[in-house]
């Protein structure tokens, strides 16, 4: 559904303006890049988070990472398609270019188990594909699995350990055990080893019955070198699989300097950082050998980076934040290199939340009065030559989603009112409830009436709210039909 609503903005755009194309500005304030994928397109690398089950509503843990390049700094929107009932959504800012990871939150509700739903991650120009499995509620979606190691009691048979494993090398996200299960009773589990020598694996889904694998995700740093074992159970079941650490490299002599430090991530003020908050730095080394780089707590965050150099060269270090910033404004962070001593400043600025005015989205459905003022996400952009407004929120359970765009060919939408039955310019409106039926109106599809309309005030590439109205019938898959009257909007861009 999104995705079409994506294609339908470059189909507007191409029926008025054929034979003219533009570039992405930032005008506006948005951002520019592309998201990464590998050379068949799917989304790479990529986080699938939580576990998906049919009939059971998405959770704060149900999300995806997707990695993007961002060439220019501004907001972002990024979604997905919507499949089996369900979809992904993120939004925000990013101030320095750079590659950073976004999470999108899942909305809905799976219809029906499924081996492999396909998703596509749409942004701007590009586009990626990534996986999720849904397993059946009655197929064990509420309830604990039995199931016994390959191997037990003993070696882990046929484990495959994955990634590079150094001493003093934080493990990542490609540092995984691979390991067989015979279940017995299909459903949900959660698998960890403790830390051993530093590093945990652990992992959490959905089993199905039979013979499979499990997949097992190490955190933590290294301590040591050389072989170490990791005793798993599971009930009675028991089995261990041995992971060799190479041993770090000698430390390097180099230098820091901070001098161009780039910053990625969006930084605000009482949101914890990720992963995908980095500031880059360069090194200059006089040989190979390993580097470790600190900052101390500032605001209430840090900055450090490990890793090695491959020679004596010159060459980009990323320190990742970690800690969640106590106020806004811009702050000094010092990074000192462990050998050697040599130390460089640079600066990193924290926003406060916008003191815009207060955002809403209410609506009468189906009789009952109801607000979407929760995640509030609206974007106003203009894409090969179409002008496009995408407005969504959802209810304070989370349980239930409103959206809505308007798209026409120029830079700017004028005031009016734009009604889903018709093809000079596209409209789109979509309700889900709560029980996770989505309800859609379309300019691509056959629509119930009265017809669904978002009426709006004059939006332009220089404002900075949108306000206006919405009202009309939309219909779900099964062609039951809900009423949406009363609608207002008032939202940030």
């Amino acid at each position: 559904m999104k995705f079409l609503h994506f294609l339908m903005v470059l189909f507007t755009a191409g029926i008025f303006l054929s034979s003219c194309q533009k570039e992405y500005s930032s005008e506006n304030g948005n951002s520019i890049g592309s998201l990464q994928s590998d050379a068949i397109g799917d989304c790479m690398p990529i986080l699938v988070n939580g576990l998906y089950i049919t009939d059971t509503a998405m959770k704060a843990s149900n999300y995806v990472e997707v990695q993007v390049n961002f060439s220019q700094s501004g907001a972002y929107l990024i979604k997905t398609d919507t499949i089996n009932g369900y979809s992904f959504t993120g939004s925000g800012s990013v101030s320095v270019a750079g590659v950073s990871t976004v999470r999108l939150q899942g909305f809905g509700k799976p219809v029906a188990p499924s081996t492999a739903d396909i998703f596509q991650v749409v942004y701007q120009t590009s586009a990626c594909d990534f996986s999720v499995t849904v397993t059946a509620t009655g197929g064990g979606g509420g309830t604990t699995s039995a199931f016994t190691f390959g191997g037990s009691p003993g070696a882990c048979t046929g484990a495959a350990i994955n990634g590079t494993y150094t001493e003093g090398t934080a493990t990542g996200a490609a540092n995984t055990a691979v390991i067989n299960v015979n279940v017995t009773t299909p459903g949900t589990y959660t698998l960890t080893t403790g830390a051993v020598n530093g590093v945990t694996f652990a992992g959490t889904g959905i089993l199905a019955a039979g013979a499979q694998t499990i997949t097992l995700t190490a955190t933590g740093t290294p301590t040591a070198a050389g072989p170490i074992t990791y005793p798993i159970s599971a009930g009675s079941s028991n089995c261990s699989f041995t992971v060799t650490y190479s041993a770090a490299a000698p430390p390097a002599t180099y230098t820091i300097d901070c001098t161009g430090a780039t910053q990625s991530g969006t930084y605000h003020a009482g949101t914890a950082t990720t992963s995908g908050n980095t500031v880059t730095i360069s090194a200059t080394s006089t040989g190979p050998g390993s580097y470790n780089i600190t900052t101390p707590v500032v605001n209430g965050v840090s900055f450090s980076g490990s890793g090695s150099f491959p020679s004596g060269t010159t060459q980009p270090i990323t320190l990742t934040a970690t800690g969640t910033p106590t106020g806004a404004g811009t702050f000094a962070y010092t990074a000192t290199a462990a050998t050697g001593g040599s130390t460089c400043t640079f600066s990193v600025t924290f926003t406060a939340a916008p003191p815009g005015p207060a955002q809403f989205i209410t609506a009468t459905v189906g009789g009952v009065s109801k607000t979407f003022n929760t995640n509030i996400t609206a974007s106003f952009s203009t894409v090969s030559g179409a002008a496009d407004l995408q407005i969504s929120g959802e209810n304070t359970a989370g349980d239930e989603f409103m959206d809505f765009a308007v798209a026409l060919a120029g830079t700017t939408i004028p005031a009016g009112t734009y009604n889903v039955n018709t093809m000079t310019y596209f409209v789109d409106g979509n309700y889900e409830s709560s029980t996770g039926d989505i309800y859609s109106a379309n300019t691509l599809s056959a629509n119930p009436t009265p017809a669904f309309s978002v009426t709006v005030s004059n939006v332009t590439t220089t404002s900075t709210t949108a306000t206006g109205t919405f009202t009309g019938a939309l219909k779900d898959g099964l062609g039951n039909v809900i009423q949406i009257t009363n609608g207002a909007f008032s939202v940030n861009l």
